[in-house]
């Protein structure tokens, strides 16, 4: 979609794409286990 509308070439969003996938799973492994680490929810 960003390719078509903005006619940025795939080799540039590829890397980025993945990059910004990483980022956002690890914020989201770290708040997890912070909340893991804060709330027993499974005893």
């Amino acid at each position: 979609m960003l390719h078509v509308l903005f006619n940025i070439p795939l080799e540039v969003l590829t890397p980025l794409l993945i990059a910004s996938e990483e980022t956002v799973m690890i914020i989201g492994a770290v708040l997890f286990y912070l909340v893991e680490k804060r709330w027993k929810w499974y005893q």
